[in-house]
């Protein structure tokens, strides 16, 4: 499973990670996105050179203000949709079955922590059937966001909200029994973060082989590969004139 494609959309130069998307034009990302889940992907996430996408990050994230990392964003609904929400819904009618939740906030709820965004936009509205994934240390940052009081508390935002699978930390594998004990989670919730989870385990073809995307040794480095990769490479390269004055 590889953490791609990114698709926010920005319009803000001063974003640090704007290089690693595709812009400001909403049509230009989504079908960039779409070619990247179909290449990736290719017939089937199953297949030996085929990886699983997790589509990033959902959602706003390049529309941070200022272009400051991690930060707030104030949008309408009718712009959001419209701008910046159709890159993600492209991804995944592509075929991505994952996505990568953002560290942002989005009209003062972190995106983590937003029920509406994970669960009524994207499970009911989208139709998503795959897994979602908080993006590095965001479940941590809900304390420092100011809607957590502890790590337990937010673990259990961050699963009832719609998170399946915790990325950086071990959060979950250690609050998460308590809190289904004092009954702050319930088993029905775990049972839907966990069957997303193993829907896309099955995708990838790792019930029938847990090993099947580990090639052999004498795979890697070999000549006709490396081939294939310069083939692939030469087109993106770019010749620079130097300039003496």
């Amino acid at each position: 499973m590889t953490w791609a494609p990114m698709v926010d959309v920005s319009h803000e130069p001063r974003w640090g990670r704007m290089s690693e998307g595709f812009g400001e034009d909403t049509l230009l990302t989504s079908r960039m996105g779409q070619a990247m889940v179909t290449a990736m992907q290719g017939k089937s996430p199953a297949d030996r050179y085929s990886l699983m996408t997790t589509v990033k990050h959902f959602a706003l994230y390049g529309a941070v203000e200022g272009g400051r990392e991690y930060n707030s964003v104030d949008m309408s609904p009718q712009r959001m949709f419209q701008e910046y929400l159709p890159p993600y819904k492209a991804a995944l009618d592509a075929g991505s079955g994952g996505v990568m939740v953002a560290l942002n906030s989005i009209n003062g709820v972190p995106a983590t922590a937003d029920a509406w965004l994970l669960k009524d936009v994207l499970r009911r509205q989208w139709k998503f059937k795959g897994i979602t994934i908080s993006d590095h240390g965001a479940i941590k940052e809900l304390i420092q966001h100011g809607v957590a009081s502890d790590p337990q508390d937010a673990v259990r935002i961050a699963i009832t909200s719609g998170i399946d699978m915790s990325m950086s930390d071990q959060y979950y594998s250690e609050y998460l029994p308590g809190l289904v004990k004092s009954g702050a989670v319930t088993m029905a919730e775990i049972d839907d973060a966990t069957r997303h989870v193993l829907n896309v385990k099955y995708d990838m073809g790792l019930f029938s082989d847990p090993y099947r995307h580990l090639g052999p040794p004498k795979m890697t480095r070999q000549i006709p590969m490396q081939k294939v990769a310069f083939i692939v490479a030469k087109p993106g390269m770019l010749r620079q004139k130097r300039w003496c004055y």
